[in-house]
C-alpha cells in the first residue's frame, strides 16, 4: 500500500496499517430538505451550515441548517445573492460565506464577503475580497480568514487574501506558488496546507501540497498526495489532515451521513466514503461538471 509521509498529513486510502486512526462506521443521517451541489459547508456553535450552491433550477441563495444533536434540520437567512462554489470559514462563532460564482454570469467570480448575524437571522455584507474568484480555499488562523486560489474570469488564481475581522479589512500575502481552483485547504498547527486542484478541468487535476507559514508570510512545497484529485475536501482529524475527492456523478445530492469511531486494532485499512459531487459543465470543458 502506498503512503503519503507528508509531515502530519495523511490522504484517505494510502495509510499503511502502523499509522491507522480507529476505523470509522458509517451511519444515515436525516436528508437534507434541498438536492444540491457546489455549497460550502462550515460548522458553527454546533450546527451544520449548508449554503447556496447548485439546484435542478440553477444558482441558489438558500441556507439549511442541520443540528446533529436533535437530528433536525432548518431554514436559515437566505444569502443576499445566489452564489454555488464559495468558500466558508468560522471566527469564533462568526461564519462568513467568500467569494463564489454567479454574480452577473453563471461562471462569474464574485468578491463579496457575508457574516451570518444569529440575531436578528441576516447577512452582513463585510468588506470586499480583492480577487474575485470562486472554487476557492478557505482556512482560519489566529482570528483571521485566508482565501488561497481558485478561479476568476482570466483563469486559475494563485492569490492569497487575509481578512481580518477586528477591522474589516482584507490584506495580501504571498500567492501561492501553484494557482488552481477546487482546491482543498486545511490548517494545522498554525499553518495554512493547501491541497490538490486542478487547472480548468478534471484533465489538468493536480497532486501539488503546498504549506503557509504566517510567521514568515512564506510558502513551502510538501510531498504531493499520490493521486491528482480536484474538487476536493479535507480535515483535521486527530492531528493529521484527511482529505477525499470527488468524481462524476448523476445530479444534486440531500444525504448526510455521519461516523462513528470503532475499535480495528490497526489491522486492517479505513474504507473511504465515496468520493464526491459534480454537476455541470463549464462552457468549452469537456469532460468536466464542476
Amino acid at each position: 500500500m502506498k503512503r503519503w509521509i507528508a509531515p502530519g498529513v495523511i490522504a484517505c486510502g494510502f495509510l499503511t496499517p502502523a499509522t491507522l486512526p480507529a476505523q470509522g462506521n458509517w451511519t444515515r443521517e436525516v436528508r437534507a430538505p434541498t438536492p444540491r451541489t457546489e455549497v460550502a459547508v462550515a460548522v458553527r456553535d454546533g450546527e451544520i451550515f449548508v449554503i447556496g450552491g447548485l439546484t435542478r433550477r440553477g444558482v441558489t441563495r438558500l441556507v439549511e441548517v442541520y443540528h446533529p444533536r436533535k437530528r433536525r434540520w432548518r431554514t436559515s437567512a437566505s444569502l443576499p445573492l445566489p452564489v454555488h462554489h464559495p468558500g466558508a470559514g468560522v471566527v469564533g462563532k462568526r461564519l462568513y460565506v467568500v467569494g463564489g460564482f454567479g454574480r452577473g454570469s453563471f461562471w462569474a467570480g464574485a468578491d463579496t464577503l457575508y457574516e451570518y448575524l444569529p440575531r436578528p437571522n441576516a447577512w452582513k455584507k463585510r468588506a470586499s475580497m480583492p480577487t474575485a474568484r470562486g472554487a476557492l480555499g478557505v482556512g482560519v488562523i489566529d482570528g483571521k480568514l485566508h482565501a488561497v486560489g481558485g478561479r476568476s474570469q482570466r483563469g486559475d488564481v494563485a492569490a492569497h487574501e487575509v481578512y481580518d475581522p477586528a477591522t474589516d479589512t482584507w490584506k495580501r500575502l504571498a500567492p501561492m506558488p501553484t494557482a488552481r481552483d477546487h482546491l482543498a485547504a486545511a490548517v494545522l498547527r498554525g499553518r495554512l496546507y493547501a491541497i490538490g486542484g486542478r487547472l480548468g478541468s478534471y484533465a489538468r487535476n493536480l497532486g501539488v501540497n503546498e504549506v503557509y507559514n504566517p510567521r514568515t508570510d512564506a510558502w513551502a512545497t510538501r510531498r504531493p498526495i499520490p493521486t491528482p484529485r480536484s474538487g476536493i475536501a479535507a480535515a483535521v482529524l486527530d492531528g493529521r489532515i484527511s482529505s477525499s475527492a470527488e468524481s462524476r456523478w448523476r445530479g444534486p445530492s440531500r444525504t448526510t451521513r455521519a461516523t462513528t469511531p470503532t475499535e480495528t486494532g490497526g489491522r486492517s485499512s479505513p474504507r473511504c466514503p465515496g468520493r464526491g459531487t459534480a454537476w455541470a459543465r463549464r462552457p468549452g470543458e469537456a469532460g468536466s461538471s464542476s
